[in-house]
């Protein structure tokens, strides 16, 4: 029998990547929590960041994957709780960055004074804007600085400085290894000129008006997966290695970077 009665529940997963390549990716993992749990979930992906966000606001999403920044957000002002965080290459942490072309001749932050920037996916993505942002702020590199603009995704922002469309990049450090990237270009030839503090990867979060029974459940059996070969297959197909059970405290240095950056405190 299901553990309980009610309409499929609804997962969103913010556009790291594309809506194709996320359903892809999702799907095994979803419809093992169906038959695990006997539950429906629906995956609803988002075309890009300000769709998703919006539908975030309109509390169409029971379970969502958040970067750290939306989290903090929707937990201050929409009542999720975070339960878990990805695990990927065997490291539940990521950080933000800036990268060059290892033949650009920029060596230090001072060498982006006067330079074009692009940050990968909006000023709301948490590794690739905010803590890329705060990175060079703390190395005396102000917003005046520099020119910037916003690719659609934190790899195309990698696409951009490898071609020679912006002369460096904001994105979160894990992204280079990301097969999606490597099977595109040549990543030997780009390098981080700056990288922040390992903080918990990429959360997890249910409406805390979910029954706290449905919430344990979900939770744990997400957080279980990398104990079973079933499971890891599965990870395996969302290129992650598991999941690791937090809670809201682990983000407080989140908190504390957006507030230097947009000045807002959660």
């Amino acid at each position: 029998m299901p553990i309980f009665s009610m309409e499929a529940l609804t997962l969103g997963i913010f556009p790291r990547r594309s809506s194709i390549e996320t359903m892809k990716m999702f799907i095994p993992i979803v419809n093992h929590l169906n038959k695990r749990l006997q539950i429906k979930i629906k995956l609803i992906p988002s075309k890009d960041f300000p769709t998703f966000w919006q539908r975030v606001k309109d509390k169409e999403f029971d379970i969502v994957h958040f970067n750290q920044y939306h989290y903090v957000k929707a937990h201050e002002e929409l009542e999720y709780d975070v339960f878990a965080v990805n695990e990927e290459f065997g490291e539940s942490t990521i950080t933000g960055s800036v990268i060059v072309r290892k033949d650009s001749g920029i060596n230090t932050v001072k060498d982006l004074k006067g330079k074009h920037i692009v940050f990968g996916g909006g000023k709301m993505a948490m590794q690739s804007y905010i803590y890329a942002t705060y990175l060079l702020m703390e190395q005396g590199l102000s917003t005046k600085e520099y020119t910037y603009s916003i690719a659609p995704t934190p790899p195309n922002a990698i696409f951009a400085t490898y071609y020679k469309q912006a002369d460096a990049g904001g994105v979160g450090d894990k992204v280079l290894k990301l097969h999606s990237v490597s099977k595109h270009i040549d990543t030997n030839q780009i390098k981080y000129l700056v990288r922040g503090k390992q903080y918990p990867h990429l959360p997890w979060a249910m409406k805390r008006s979910l029954s706290d029974d449905i919430k344990q459940k979900i939770a744990l059996t997400m957080v279980n997966m990398k104990s079973t070969m079933q499971g890891k297959k599965l990870l395996k197909k969302a290129n992650l290695t598991g999941f690791v059970q937090v809670d809201d405290k682990d983000f407080n240095p989140h908190r504390k970077i957006i507030m230097k950056v947009m000045g807002a405190d959660y």
